[in-house]
């Protein structure tokens, strides 16, 4: 990427997948952008999912591996989701 950097609201929770190729940015919902050719100005690229997680505010997200996340809410609720996909996923 070049020297523009993506603005990232104040509240929102952020991770980049293992392998460098995923941004998840969540707080009500999970936006996920594909790092892998993405286009330098970042304000004008949409995400590649967008799932509403639950009605709750998200606390934590984190990458279980390089496809899949775990978000928590504000209840302590978990969810798994396979971003490659869009899709939520039982944990195993």
């Amino acid at each position: 990427m070049n020297n523009q950097s993506a603005v990232i609201p104040k509240n929102d929770i952020c991770a980049v997948s293992p392998d460098g190729r995923y941004l998840v940015v969540g707080k009500q919902n999970i936006r996920v952008w594909d790092l892998k050719g993405l286009q330098p100005d970042v304000r004008y690229t949409a995400p590649i999912h967008r799932q509403t997680t639950s009605h709750h505010p998200i606390t934590a997200l984190r990458f279980v591996d390089n496809d899949r996340i775990e978000v928590t809410d504000i209840h302590g609720t978990l969810q798994y989701w396979d971003i490659s996909s869009g899709t939520e996923v039982v944990a195993q």
